[in-house]
């Protein structure tokens, strides 16, 4: 016995519909593509393609997981940034598109520096930190976490990359190396209220100590302020991400502990200002 294709597509897209499942029918196409090994574009060319048992069986165990609102890249074991392709798993936040402009940032001041040495805090997977260091291959990078278990992921994953990092566990500064041309962070920065009206998919898997801070959400800030200066170069730079909403109060809290120190701000993907850059 088998089913066509577009038969099944059409079944998962409903059940994941009525299980609150947002982006039902993006979710089922990426589910089937990787479980067939194809792309989600030739999907729409083998609709009447017959499934059997064994890719049957597949997908039921995997659209099971994702009706627990198991994060698809969890279910899938990896996810796409920039250049890289990770391996992903509850150990860490996982990392979204919006933060690839951090990168971007990076590249652009370590442009005329020889041998840039670039400091993540909170460095979580390893993407941000990962593609520096594959896009800037004669960087010296840097990454501290407070998490042990995100380490662990971020080093299986310079491993797979072949890519040289250093790591260490520490609350936010890394207690032995200083001089860092470049400090950069996506640092934990919602509420404890924003945090109970996140969807299931980020509440339940993503690891909280990564997404919720005190002060309001700006508690990273301020000791990134307060204590930068001590770990950078004489031309060094910080450079964040930072809530949708948190514009104002950040370049408040910037001015008041760093009044001379220019900082300039950009736009995420989809056209808030969430990513700043201070000059140290």
């Amino acid at each position: 016995m088998s089913s066509k294709l577009i038969e099944v597509l059409k079944k998962t897209t409903q059940f994941f519909q009525a299980k609150g499942i947002p982006e039902a029918r993006l979710q089922t196409e990426q589910l089937f593509a990787h479980v067939l090994g194809i792309s989600r574009m030739d999907l729409y060319l083998q609709f009447d393609k017959p499934l059997f048992e064994d890719d049957l069986q597949a997908l039921r165990a995997m659209v099971a997981r994702k009706a627990k609102r198991e994060p698809l890249q969890h279910i899938i074991g990896n996810v796409g940034f920039r250049h890289l392709d990770l391996k992903i798993d509850k150990r860490a936040l996982i990392p979204r598109p919006d933060s690839e402009g951090l990168v971007d940032w990076v590249l652009e001041k370590c442009k005329h520096i020889v041998n840039p040495r670039v400091l993540e805090i909170g460095v979580g997977s390893g993407a941000v930190l990962l593609s520096i260091k594959k896009e800037l291959p004669n960087s010296i990078c840097f990454g501290t976490d407070i998490s042990n278990t995100a380490l662990s992921l971020a080093q299986e994953n310079a491993q797979i990359q072949e890519l040289e990092i250093h790591l260490e566990a520490a609350d936010i500064w890394p207690k032995s190396v200083r001089n860092f041309d470049i400090i950069v962070s996506n640092p934990p920065y919602i509420t404890e209220l924003e945090w109970t009206l996140l969807e299931a998919e980020v509440k339940i898997f993503d690891p909280k100590i990564a997404l919720v801070a005190t002060e309001d959400g700006l508690s990273f800030y301020r000791d990134f302020f307060q204590k930068a200066k001590q770990y950078s170069s004489i031309e060094g730079y910080l450079i964040c991400e930072f809530g949708y909403n948190q514009k104002t109060k950040i370049e408040k809290m910037a001015k008041a502990i760093l009044p001379n120190n220019e900082i300039c701000f950009r736009k995420d993907l989809g056209g808030h200002e969430r990513n700043f850059c201070l000059k140290l």
